[in-house]
């Protein structure tokens, strides 16, 4: 028997948890295992009914049509980041001259903490700073 708690001042106790406590995992592990077997019942119904399970649906969009939506979204994605990087290239600016010599955490502090705020890091700064470039 394994005792649980302080052995020596309540062992009976100890002794009665450490048996809830088994208690509680049995129906835990055979509340799992039911589960489990209910499932693999059903899948092997559905198997047997005719239902492909898993696997490839052979559904494929046409190359032509993803290269063309694939090309115009990054176009329009690249054009909208680059709008923002100079958006906030404005306030990089203002952060750099109020402090000379900055770290980009710094000025990543210091945009989070201006009136238009937004979650920047030291690497959005130095992304921005680069698309800006």
């Amino acid at each position: 028997m394994t005792l649980v708690g302080f052995p020596g001042k309540y062992p009976v106790l100890c002794i009665r948890r450490h048996h809830k406590i088994a208690a509680s995992h049995r129906r835990f592990f055979f509340h799992i295992r039911f589960i489990s077997e209910r499932t693999k019942a059903v899948l092997a119904a559905a198997k047997e009914g005719g239902k492909k399970l898993g696997g490839d649906r052979g559904h494929r969009h046409a190359p032509e049509d993803a290269r063309r939506y694939g090309a115009a979204a990054g176009v329009k994605l690249a054009e909208r980041a680059s709008v923002a990087a100079l958006c906030a290239a404005s306030l990089i600016a203002e952060v750099k001259a109020e402090l000379p010599g900055a770290s980009l955490h710094a000025i990543a502090d210091a945009m989070n903490t201006s009136p238009r705020g937004g979650m920047w890091t030291a690497t959005a700064v130095r992304r921005a700073l680069a698309r800006v470039a």
